[in-house]
């Protein structure tokens, strides 16, 4: 394993990288056209003539726009049968700009070639994956790698009262073979910190704000894999070829703000809403402690171009938040202020997010990455 320690940025001046303050393309509406009404979206990817895929969890649909945002086509649709879906939740883009889509609930990849007809139905066996484990350790999620196989989020399930205080149960990950023929464990971590609180219902675990948890990301064809548990500044990068870089890096994250302890309260006010008193909600979150530091990391993002993003947390309050950009390499490269904003994809010059406003609207948008001529000369991109 490599270890890669970052104590500043390598950006000198001018050479910052800078993501425009206004999108170049924005897909969704309050009103009108059902194409252009957003309800959750998974995922989304580029395709090379510009046009974007997305992947509606909400709406159980799958939808093509072209570069200028024109609704072009939906693949499949609500369902079962074949080329349906009960929970498309990720996409992987194959040659030719044909689609592969996931299905969690149907544990099935589906194949769109490039015009949009019906190509394949592949179903995972979890099964057999859960056989190569010991319990109390089983399959979790799942997520389509790029080269077929699969990135399989393992979790322990446990019978027990929930432990007192705060606690980490055993999580990992795995790479799987499209075949099933090869199951590499890539790493062991703790699975989200939760707390147990008296509820009327008995003991049960909550997540904190910004609980400490397993992060990963994927990209390229073979696959680079992430791993982080933020237990600290690092990050874990698995090469294709089985190489190990350990990303290490000194940089203040910056403290918890109020507005993320009041998305937390209103979170956990909708989650239980439907079955308790508001009063028996609020009771059971002021017995969660606020952490007063957040976590040194909350998400990761590989680009087309092998670097990794990491989100440090918002330094903007509401308008923006700030990421740190490493090369493939792992050395930090420095700061990047984005709009707020939950990334689905990066390439070589654009950012694809998804926002949603006080209507609670949801809208996609794509951005310009603006890279000075100095980082591409380096090679940056």
């Amino acid at each position: 394993m490599t270890v890669v320690l970052s104590e500043g940025a390598q950006w000198g001046e001018g050479d910052a990288w800078r993501v425009a303050p206004d999108p170049i393309l924005t897909i969704g509406t309050q009103s009108g056209s059902e194409e252009f009404q957003l309800v959750a979206v998974a995922a989304a990817v580029r395709q090379s003539d510009g046009g974007i895929v997305a992947v509606d969890r909400g709406a159980r649909a799958v939808r093509l726009y072209d570069s200028r945002g024109h609704f072009v086509r939906t693949l499949g649709g609500g369902g079962s049968g074949p080329g349906e879906f009960l929970d498309p939740s990720s996409i992987v883009l194959g040659p030719g700009d044909s689609v592969a889509v996931w299905d969690g609930r149907l544990l099935r990849l589906t194949r769109f070639d490039a015009s949009g007809a019906l190509a394949a139905v592949e179903t995972l066996d979890l099964a057999r994956i859960a056989r190569a484990l010991e319990p109390p350790l089983y399959p979790g999620s799942v997520e389509p790698l790029a080269d077929g196989g699969f990135l399989v989020r393992i979790v322990e399930k446990s019978a027990k009262t929930p432990p007192s205080g705060m606690a980490r149960l055993r999580s990992g990950a795995l790479r799987v073979s499209a075949d099933l023929s090869s199951i590499d464990t890539l790493m062991f971590f703790g699975d989200t910190a939760k707390i147990a609180v008296d509820a009327p219902f008995g003991r049960w675990p909550i997540a904190p704000p910004l609980a400490m948890g397993p992060v990963v990301a994927h990209k390229g064809n073979p696959p680079r894999v992430c791993i982080g548990g933020q237990t600290g500044p690092e990050i874990l990068c698995l090469g294709p070829a089985g190489g190990r870089v350990l990303l290490r890096w000194v940089w203040d994250p910056g403290p918890v703000s109020d507005e993320e302890v009041r998305a937390w309260r209103e979170a956990n006010l909708r989650l239980f809403g439907e079955k308790l008193r508001e009063e028996d909600i609020l009771r059971m979150l002021e017995q969660v402690p606020t952490p007063s530091v957040r976590p040194d990391y909350s998400d990761l993002t590989l680009d087309g171009g092998g670097n990794l993003w990491v989100r440090i947390g918002p330094r903007g309050g509401v308008k923006s938040v700030e990421y740190l950009v490493f090369d493939p390499n792992g050395v930090l490269l420095g700061p990047l202020t984005v709009p707020p904003l939950r990334i689905l994809e990066i390439g070589a010059d654009f950012l694809l997010g998804v926002s949603r406003d006080e209507m609670d609207v949801e809208r996609l948008h794509l951005f310009e990455i603006e890279k000075t001529k100095n980082a591409l000369d380096r090679g940056d991109a």
